[in-house]
């Protein structure tokens, strides 16, 4: 078990993304393995660009995603999933698999 200092910082690192959108983010560029920013807007459909970028922002500072800059004509950026991303998706396919009931809440 961990000591309560380290649950601390683990439960403050979840406050700070299992908010609205994070994981859905999380999920599709795992899916796809990268997006760039406007095909990833396309697939969210109701989220809003501002809102989308604050969110991979905040994900990419928990280093679940990492961002690629592609030297194109114009200039893309791709997200992709990171080594810790991949374990924390792991984790979170261990929780889908609970018999846990989705409604009601």
């Amino acid at each position: 078990m961990f000591d309560l200092n380290t649950i601390i910082e683990k439960i403050s690192f979840l406050d700070k993304i299992v908010g609205k959108w994070y994981l859905l983010i999380l999920l599709t560029i795992v899916i796809n393995d990268s997006m760039g920013f406007y095909r990833l807007k396309k697939e969210m459909k109701v989220i809003t660009s501002a809102v989308l970028s604050k969110k991979l922002k905040i994900l990419e500072e928990t280093k679940l995603i990492g961002k690629k800059i592609l030297i194109e004509n114009p200039r893309r950026v791709e997200y992709f999933i990171t080594e810790e991303g991949k374990k924390f998706v792991s984790s979170v396919e261990d929780i889908f698999k609970l018999n846990l009931p989705s409604k009601g809440y």
